[in-house]
């Protein structure tokens, strides 16, 4: 299993939430995609660094240009985002 992260600026996965958003896609051993995650603010996000854990966790680090979660301290905010080894975003 290993997972990669980048910057998409367009559709991914038949979605597409701001001029530049950050994924995270995890493959089986086989390369078979497993699963897609596409952090979603309403401008534009940029992942700087990308980690994982004993225990499958994904960590992402960056910056968003728009509102995460529904907040926006400044013109940018920095964040660390974490998806466990099942996807969901914790």
């Amino acid at each position: 299993m290993y997972k990669r992260h980048g910057l998409n600026r367009g559709g991914l996965d038949g979605t597409n939430t701001g001029s530049k958003d950050l994924f995270v896609v995890k493959y089986f051993d086989n390369e078979t995609k497993e699963w897609t995650k596409q952090l979603e603010p309403s401008s534009s996000d940029v992942a700087n660094g990308v980690a994982t854990d004993s225990s499958g966790n994904v960590y992402v680090t960056g910056y968003t240009r728009g509102g995460l979660d529904g907040t926006n301290a400044g013109i940018y905010d920095l964040f660390v985002v974490k998806y466990n080894s099942d996807g969901v975003r914790q």
